[in-house]
């Protein structure tokens, strides 16, 4: 099953994109010189081949869904929160129901103050 989701992601990324398993079913996806809605772009396409492609097993098709959190890199990120903030968005698109892409919240901005 992680190899059929694997072949599948790997078929909608560029040569210079990155797949990797962290734990369990979760993956994280790397998308150099990618924006934020380039980026749900392709997380929604991953995410309707997966739900398109059943995998034939010898007793039956097992048809599987999968959700996404999405973030961008930001100048002030640690391998750590920019992996937590995707995981936030990702425990999110689980939450409102799954087999959906979310994108992490922007930050909010500082309101400048005039002395």
């Amino acid at each position: 099953m992680l190899r059929h989701i694997a072949d599948l992601c790997k078929r909608q990324l560029r040569d210079s994109d990155l797949l990797g398993r962290l734990v369990g079913g979760e993956f994280v996806l790397l998308l150099p010189r990618t924006g934020a809605e380039e980026a749900l772009l392709v997380a929604e396409r991953m995410r309707a081949a997966i739900e398109a492609t059943p995998v034939k097993t010898e007793r039956a098709m097992i048809s599987m869904t999968a959700s996404f959190g999405v973030t961008t890199i930001r100048p002030d990120d640690s391998n750590v929160t920019l992996l937590q903030r995707a995981r936030e968005a990702l425990r999110g698109a689980k939450d409102a129901g799954r087999n959906q892409v979310r994108l992490a919240p922007r930050p909010q901005a500082v309101e400048s103050q005039e002395s």
